[in-house]
């Protein structure tokens, strides 16, 4: 799909580029871009994911490409563990999730976010409320011209 293809090319830059150790993968479904920041040489990659059945793919995905060392799956609300402290945030998740994660005081405590999975109305949303925080938004990405991917990071 256009979001995973372009959450895993930002996962890439930015693992290559800045020191990523930490990642929170929320909205994980079988685990790709967990597992790519892991490939990536990503040390504490945390997948989450709602759907029980997502989560024990992704384990399986785990197990299958020998991650247990880096990757870890759980059940959890997205919107819920916000707080749990990473370099880097992901979410490639229906906006009716990410439009509350978006609202929490936590992701400014993130050194990066990739938010993704909107389509250009919901982005347009989304880049709306983010313009109401102390955030730089770093590029917007919609090669399809359909479905959108943001970088951003807290500005310090």
């Amino acid at each position: 799909h256009q979001t995973t293809e372009d959450c895993l090319y930002l996962i890439h830059r930015l693992c290559t580029r800045d020191k990523i150790n930490s990642i929170l993968d929320i909205g994980t479904g079988t685990g790709l871009l967990s597992l790519g920041a892991a490939a990536l040489g990503c040390k504490h990659v945390m997948a989450c994911d709602f759907n029980l059945l997502a989560v024990k793919t992704t384990l399986n995905n785990i197990r299958l490409n020998g991650f247990e060392d880096q990757v870890l799956a759980f059940q959890a609300r997205g919107e819920q563990i916000m707080g749990i402290p990473c370099d880097l945030l992901v979410a490639n998740i229906h906006y009716d999730v990410m439009r509350y994660m978006i609202e929490s005081p936590f992701l400014l405590e993130k050194k990066w976010f990739i938010l993704s999975g909107l389509l250009n109305s919901e982005a347009k949303k989304v880049l709306t409320s983010l313009s109401k925080k102390n955030v730089h938004i770093i590029e917007r990405r919609c090669p399809d011209g359909i479905w959108n991917t943001i970088l951003g990071k807290p500005l310090t």
